[in-house]
């Protein structure tokens, strides 16, 4: 699954059953994509790097769906 699917699924709420998270690999790393939601905020998606977990970065639901859009453009060759 690619890095970009798994966060459009985490902003969906199409992450399989009973999980939380989902795990995949890019580039060499192993990141965990998850939704992150309190009572006081919006949602957001959290990735972390599951090597080095001070590397992690929380976006809110729109710009990871513009970052995600971003990352398979990068990777088909399509022109902005």
């Amino acid at each position: 699954m690619l890095l970009a699917d798994a966060c459009r699924r985490v902003v969906a709420g199409a992450v399989p059953e009973h999980a939380a998270a989902i795990k995949v690999r890019a580039a060499g790393t192993c990141y965990l994509i998850r939704r992150a939601a309190a009572a006081d905020r919006a949602p957001s998606v959290v990735i972390l790097d599951l090597f080095d977990p001070s590397a992690r970065v929380e976006l809110d639901t729109g710009v990871a769906e513009v970052v995600a859009t971003l990352i398979e453009d990068g990777v088909t060759g399509k022109d902005a």
